[in-house]
Protein backbone atom coordinates (compact mmCIF):
# COMPACT_ATOMS: atom_id res chain seq x y z
CA UNK A 1 0.00 0.00 0.00
CA UNK A 2 1.17 3.50 -0.90
CA UNK A 3 1.51 6.27 1.35
CA UNK A 4 0.22 9.94 0.81
CA UNK A 5 1.97 12.51 2.04
CA UNK A 6 -0.07 15.95 1.57
CA UNK A 7 -1.57 18.36 4.10
CA UNK A 8 -5.21 18.64 5.01
CA UNK A 9 -7.63 21.16 4.60
CA UNK A 10 -7.54 23.65 6.83
CA UNK A 11 -9.44 23.46 10.07
CA UNK A 12 -11.05 27.15 10.89
CA UNK A 13 -9.18 28.50 13.07
CA UNK A 14 -10.27 29.21 16.86
CA UNK A 15 -11.95 32.86 17.24
CA UNK A 16 -11.62 34.23 21.29
CA UNK A 17 -13.75 33.04 23.52
CA UNK A 18 -14.31 29.99 21.56
CA UNK A 19 -13.48 25.98 23.35
CA UNK A 20 -10.07 26.09 20.93
CA UNK A 21 -6.59 27.36 21.88
CA UNK A 22 -4.52 28.90 19.05
CA UNK A 23 -2.23 25.44 20.75
CA UNK A 24 -5.25 23.21 20.43
CA UNK A 25 -5.54 24.26 16.60
CA UNK A 26 -1.96 23.41 16.14
CA UNK A 27 -2.16 20.22 17.63
CA UNK A 28 -5.28 18.89 15.79
CA UNK A 29 -3.25 20.29 12.61
CA UNK A 30 -0.59 18.11 13.37
CA UNK A 31 -2.13 15.41 14.34
CA UNK A 32 -3.98 14.76 11.32
CA UNK A 33 -1.13 15.53 9.03
CA UNK A 34 0.84 12.56 10.98
CA UNK A 35 -1.77 10.39 9.82
CA UNK A 36 -1.49 11.32 6.29
CA UNK A 37 2.40 10.94 6.59
CA UNK A 38 2.12 7.39 7.81
CA UNK A 39 -0.87 5.89 7.71
CA UNK A 40 -1.10 3.78 3.97
CA UNK A 41 -3.47 4.70 1.57
CA UNK A 42 -6.55 1.47 2.07
CA UNK A 43 -4.83 0.44 5.27
CA UNK A 44 -7.22 -1.13 7.92
CA UNK A 45 -7.90 1.18 10.78
CA UNK A 46 -8.78 0.39 14.48
CA UNK A 47 -9.36 3.84 15.62
CA UNK A 48 -9.98 4.78 19.83
CA UNK A 49 -11.76 7.43 21.12
CA UNK A 50 -12.93 9.00 17.66
CA UNK A 51 -14.25 11.50 19.32
CA UNK A 52 -15.42 14.44 17.20
CA UNK A 53 -14.55 12.93 14.06
CA UNK A 54 -11.73 15.09 12.87
CA UNK A 55 -9.02 11.92 12.51
CA UNK A 56 -11.35 9.76 11.61
CA UNK A 57 -12.45 11.94 8.41
CA UNK A 58 -8.47 11.87 7.71
CA UNK A 59 -8.62 8.38 7.92
CA UNK A 60 -11.50 8.30 5.15
CA UNK A 61 -9.96 10.47 2.83
CA UNK A 62 -6.88 8.05 2.81
CA UNK A 63 -9.53 5.29 1.82
CA UNK A 64 -9.22 3.21 4.84
CA UNK A 65 -11.51 0.88 6.11
CA UNK A 66 -11.95 2.48 10.11
CA UNK A 67 -13.44 0.54 13.36
CA UNK A 68 -14.13 2.47 15.97
CA UNK A 69 -13.39 1.73 19.26
CA UNK A 70 -14.99 3.68 22.77
CA UNK A 71 -16.26 3.24 26.26
CA UNK A 72 -18.69 5.45 26.08
CA UNK A 73 -21.93 4.79 23.64
CA UNK A 74 -22.81 8.36 23.91
CA UNK A 75 -19.13 8.72 22.17
CA UNK A 76 -19.82 6.14 19.63
CA UNK A 77 -23.26 7.50 18.88
CA UNK A 78 -21.16 11.16 18.61
CA UNK A 79 -18.65 10.01 15.89
CA UNK A 80 -21.48 8.08 13.95
CA UNK A 81 -23.48 11.38 13.68
CA UNK A 82 -20.34 13.54 12.77
CA UNK A 83 -19.50 11.05 9.85
CA UNK A 84 -23.30 10.78 8.50
CA UNK A 85 -23.34 14.48 8.88
CA UNK A 86 -19.95 14.89 6.96
CA UNK A 87 -20.86 11.57 4.49
CA UNK A 88 -17.96 9.00 5.30
CA UNK A 89 -19.94 6.37 7.34
CA UNK A 90 -19.72 4.09 4.74
CA UNK A 91 -15.76 3.99 5.28
CA UNK A 92 -16.53 2.71 8.89
CA UNK A 93 -17.17 -0.89 9.26
CA UNK A 94 -17.05 -2.18 12.82
CA UNK A 95 -18.72 0.03 16.07
CA UNK A 96 -16.99 -1.49 19.58
CA UNK A 97 -18.16 -0.62 22.82
CA UNK A 98 -15.07 -1.63 24.69
CA UNK A 99 -12.09 -0.01 26.81
CA UNK A 100 -8.41 0.34 25.56
CA UNK A 101 -7.75 -2.36 28.70
CA UNK A 102 -9.52 -5.09 26.72
CA UNK A 103 -10.52 -4.43 23.09
CA UNK A 104 -12.97 -6.86 22.69
CA UNK A 105 -14.34 -8.36 19.46
CA UNK A 106 -11.35 -7.58 17.96
CA UNK A 107 -8.97 -10.14 16.89
CA UNK A 108 -5.43 -10.41 16.95
CA UNK A 109 -3.14 -8.46 14.48
CA UNK A 110 -6.17 -7.69 12.69
CA UNK A 111 -5.39 -4.22 11.58
CA UNK A 112 -2.58 -2.44 9.68
CA UNK A 113 -2.87 0.86 12.05
CA UNK A 114 -4.12 1.87 15.18
CA UNK A 115 -5.13 5.24 16.38
CA UNK A 116 -4.98 5.95 19.99
CA UNK A 117 -5.36 10.17 20.07
CA UNK A 118 -7.09 11.78 22.65
CA UNK A 119 -4.27 10.82 25.30
CA UNK A 120 -5.94 7.29 25.93
CA UNK A 121 -2.58 5.80 27.59
CA UNK A 122 -2.02 8.64 29.63
CA UNK A 123 -5.85 8.27 31.02
CA UNK A 124 -5.06 4.07 31.40
CA UNK A 125 -2.64 5.63 34.36
CA UNK A 126 -1.64 2.93 36.51
CA UNK A 127 -2.36 0.06 33.56
CA UNK A 128 -0.66 1.91 30.57
CA UNK A 129 1.18 -1.13 30.08
CA UNK A 130 -1.38 -3.37 29.66
CA UNK A 131 -3.57 -0.97 26.94
CA UNK A 132 -0.17 -0.12 25.15
CA UNK A 133 0.21 -4.43 24.71
CA UNK A 134 -3.69 -4.27 23.46
CA UNK A 135 -2.96 -1.90 21.01
CA UNK A 136 0.32 -3.89 19.97
CA UNK A 137 -2.04 -7.10 20.10
CA UNK A 138 -4.63 -6.21 17.41
CA UNK A 139 -1.82 -4.90 15.01
CA UNK A 140 -0.21 -6.74 12.72
CA UNK A 141 3.50 -6.81 12.35
CA UNK A 142 5.04 -3.55 10.94
CA UNK A 143 1.57 -1.89 11.61
CA UNK A 144 1.21 1.26 12.11
CA UNK A 145 0.39 2.79 15.45
CA UNK A 146 -0.13 6.77 16.21
CA UNK A 147 -0.51 7.78 19.99
CA UNK A 148 -0.79 11.01 21.70
CA UNK A 149 0.10 11.05 25.28
CA UNK A 150 0.24 13.97 27.79
CA UNK A 151 3.00 16.01 28.55
CA UNK A 152 4.58 16.42 31.66
CA UNK A 153 6.37 19.25 31.40
CA UNK A 154 4.08 21.08 28.81
CA UNK A 155 1.09 20.56 30.99
CA UNK A 156 3.48 22.50 33.42
CA UNK A 157 3.99 24.97 30.85
CA UNK A 158 0.43 25.69 29.64
CA UNK A 159 -0.96 25.85 33.27
CA UNK A 160 1.92 27.56 35.34
CA UNK A 161 -0.54 29.88 36.98
CA UNK A 162 -2.60 27.26 38.53
CA UNK A 163 0.30 25.37 40.10
CA UNK A 164 2.79 28.11 41.47
CA UNK A 165 1.51 28.96 45.30
CA UNK A 166 -0.71 26.34 45.18
CA UNK A 167 0.12 22.77 46.98
CA UNK A 168 4.02 22.61 46.45
CA UNK A 169 3.99 19.01 48.23
CA UNK A 170 1.84 17.29 45.50
CA UNK A 171 3.56 19.35 42.38
CA UNK A 172 6.61 17.83 44.03
CA UNK A 173 5.15 14.61 43.82
CA UNK A 174 3.75 15.01 40.59
CA UNK A 175 6.79 16.09 38.80
CA UNK A 176 8.62 12.92 40.35
CA UNK A 177 6.17 10.24 38.94
CA UNK A 178 4.47 11.91 36.59
CA UNK A 179 0.97 10.73 38.24
CA UNK A 180 -1.94 13.36 39.04
CA UNK A 181 -5.22 13.60 39.44
CA UNK A 182 -7.87 15.72 37.76
CA UNK A 183 -10.82 16.09 37.46
CA UNK A 184 -11.39 13.34 40.02
CA UNK A 185 -9.33 10.74 37.03
CA UNK A 186 -6.11 10.13 37.42
CA UNK A 187 -3.77 10.53 34.66
CA UNK A 188 -0.02 9.66 34.20
CA UNK A 189 2.37 12.85 32.36
CA UNK A 190 5.10 11.91 30.64
CA UNK A 191 8.52 12.76 29.64
CA UNK A 192 9.95 12.45 26.03
CA UNK A 193 12.83 9.87 27.29
CA UNK A 194 9.82 7.66 29.22
CA UNK A 195 7.51 7.66 26.49
CA UNK A 196 10.31 6.44 24.39
CA UNK A 197 11.10 3.61 26.70
CA UNK A 198 7.41 2.75 27.00
CA UNK A 199 7.26 2.32 23.36
CA UNK A 200 10.32 0.13 22.68
CA UNK A 201 10.00 -2.24 25.39
CA UNK A 202 6.26 -2.93 24.35
CA UNK A 203 8.36 -4.25 21.38
CA UNK A 204 7.42 -0.95 18.91
CA UNK A 205 10.15 1.31 17.12
CA UNK A 206 9.59 4.96 16.91
CA UNK A 207 9.48 6.43 13.57
CA UNK A 208 8.56 9.86 14.44
CA UNK A 209 7.95 11.96 17.93
CA UNK A 210 6.77 15.46 17.81
CA UNK A 211 5.47 18.27 20.46
CA UNK A 212 1.57 19.06 19.60
CA UNK A 213 1.94 22.32 19.64
CA UNK A 214 5.04 24.45 21.09
CA UNK A 215 5.40 28.00 20.12
CA UNK A 216 1.43 28.41 20.62
CA UNK A 217 0.83 27.04 23.94
CA UNK A 218 -0.34 29.55 26.48
CA UNK A 219 -0.92 32.20 24.03
CA UNK A 220 -3.69 33.72 23.31
CA UNK A 221 -5.94 33.74 19.77
CA UNK A 222 -4.72 36.17 17.89
CA UNK A 223 -7.00 38.22 15.32
CA UNK A 224 -4.91 37.40 12.11
CA UNK A 225 -7.13 38.21 9.20
CA UNK A 226 -6.34 35.13 6.80
CA UNK A 227 -5.77 31.87 6.35
CA UNK A 228 -1.87 32.67 5.42
CA UNK A 229 -1.21 34.16 9.05
CA UNK A 230 -2.07 30.35 10.48
CA UNK A 231 -0.30 28.81 7.73
CA UNK A 232 2.98 30.42 8.78
CA UNK A 233 2.20 29.75 12.26
CA UNK A 234 2.03 25.90 11.36
CA UNK A 235 5.22 26.18 9.07
CA UNK A 236 6.76 27.27 12.49
CA UNK A 237 5.24 25.00 14.61
CA UNK A 238 6.43 21.72 12.31
CA UNK A 239 9.77 22.81 12.45
CA UNK A 240 9.99 23.39 16.07
CA UNK A 241 8.16 20.70 16.99
CA UNK A 242 10.46 18.03 16.19
CA UNK A 243 13.41 19.93 17.87
CA UNK A 244 14.84 18.10 20.83
CA UNK A 245 14.53 20.77 23.05
CA UNK A 246 11.13 21.47 22.32
CA UNK A 247 9.60 18.52 22.75
CA UNK A 248 8.50 18.65 26.01
CA UNK A 249 7.07 22.14 25.76
CA UNK A 250 3.65 21.14 24.28
CA UNK A 251 0.63 19.89 26.32
CA UNK A 252 0.98 16.59 24.28
CA UNK A 253 3.89 14.01 22.92
CA UNK A 254 2.82 12.58 19.67
CA UNK A 255 4.45 9.39 18.43
CA UNK A 256 4.03 7.57 15.34
CA UNK A 257 5.89 3.91 15.79
CA UNK A 258 6.03 0.49 13.92
CA UNK A 259 5.17 -3.22 15.53
CA UNK A 260 7.78 -5.57 15.46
Amino acid sequence: MSQIDLSPPLLRPPVRDSMWSVADWVSIQLRREALLRHVPRGANVLEFRAGAGHFTEVLHQLGCGISVADPSLAELRSTRAYAVARGFESSIQAWYHTDILALDGVADAAHDAVVAYGGALSHASQQRHEALAECRRVLRPAGVLAIDVLSLWGTLHRHLSRIVGRDIAYSRSVIRSGDVVAGGRELHLFRAAELRAFLSQAGFKIISLFASSVLSTGREVPRWPDAGAWRELLEYERAACVERGCLESGTRLVAVAHRY
